[in-house]
């Protein structure tokens, strides 16, 4: 054979109960093993080889059984032919996620064809129209039409009732006794893992120091925990960079306690752990615009380890799976609250 062959972007190799896993992400498949050679083998092809080269400088074993676990390594995708674009980068996926994708949700390669508008249409199918009447004049359908992220924020400070009524909507416990653990959003197994740290600069809201608390959703009540202007600028300003703007008045730092849903769930955990964190930032984006407030969910603020250096704590057993700015709009006068 004279195509060159080389380790796929999306292949890993781990070690577990005495084992060798070698895992491609792209197609999902798995191989184990206790030969330690055949981690050598795909060595070999960390620069692009054909198999008769490979053979050449191998001593695992006699040509024939060198080519069969060859095989096997390229029908699992962990060898792949070399100058040749992997479907999976072609989509641009990075190597992490969609090994996180393949264990969060254990499937089998997808079988379905798709096309780059999603999975295609079967049979010559007909879009059916959907006729969608007006939003009704309510609090909620006024809320989703006001819903926006916004980068931008008046130096007024927020009043400190809609900024009670923010969290306590949003993410307080509710029930007779306010301990039962539901909260306005979902999440798996009714676990609800996620706790807030509210970050405020000097005059976010009223009556508030600035400085770092914790939200406690029983009470609802907040906790100081890092009070202070200098403890309150390094995460903020790291909400600022990640807007590419003005660091917010307030940022929300969502952390979890990971522990209950990854004992429970297992390789699930942490998807699940990911959805209840979209959940809430949905209920705050939401809650936020029927006050009439600025609020824009970040896609990566960096804060983690500004926030540790603040409060504490281990990444491992609560980490920061999500940040929330907020703030008035940046505009004359803060427009009148619908709920």
């Amino acid at each position: 054979m004279t195509r060159r062959w080389v380790i796929s972007r999306y292949a890993s190799v781990t070690w577990a109960e005495g084992r060798i896993r070698i895992v491609s992400a792209a197609s999902g498949a798995a191989l184990e093993t206790a030969d330690l050679g055949l981690v050598r083998l795909i060595h070999a092809f960390a620069e692009p080889a054909t198999v008769a080269e490979v053979i050449a400088i191998l001593e695992l074993g006699v040509p024939s059984l060198l080519e069969a676990r060859m095989k096997d390594l390229m029908l699992a995708g962990i060898l792949v032919p070399a100058g040749s674009p992997e479907p999976a980068a072609a989509e641009h996926w990075d190597a992490a996620a969609l090994a996180f994708h393949r264990a969060a949700r254990a499937a089998a390669p997808p079988a379905w064809r798709a096309d780059a508008g999603g999975l295609a249409a079967v049979g010559g199918a007909v879009p059916i129209p959907i006729r969608v009447p007006p939003p009704r004049p309510d609090a909620l359908w006024s809320a989703l039409q006001a819903r926006a992220s916004c980068r931008a924020w008046s130096d007024a400070p927020i009043a400190l009732a809609d900024f009670a009524r923010l969290l306590s909507f949003s993410a307080a416990d509710r029930g007779p006794d306010g301990t039962t653990g539901s909260r306005p959003y979902p999440s798996g197994g009714a676990i609800h893992s996620l706790d807030i740290y509210p970050v405020l600069g000097v005059g976010a809201v009223e009556g508030l120091a600035a400085g770092i608390h914790r939200f406690d959703p029983s009470g609802p009540a907040l906790i100081p925990l890092a009070m202070g202007e200098a403890a309150a600028l390094p995460l903020l300003g790291c909400a600022g960079r990640s807007v590419e703007g003005a660091p917010p008045p307030v940022l929300l730092v969502i952390t979890s306690r990971i522990r209950g849903p990854s004992a429970k769930y297992g390789p699930l955990g942490y998807d699940l752990v990911l959805k209840e964190v979209g959940g809430l930032c949905q209920t705050l984006h939401l809650v936020a615009a029927g006050l009439g407030l600025a609020g824009c969910m970040l896609g990566g603020a960096a804060s983690a380890a500004a926030f540790r250096r603040a409060c504490g704590g281990a990444d491992l057993s609560d980490p920061v799976v999500g940040e929330f700015a907020l703030g008035l709009p940046a505009a004359a006068r803060k427009p009148e609250p619908s709920i």
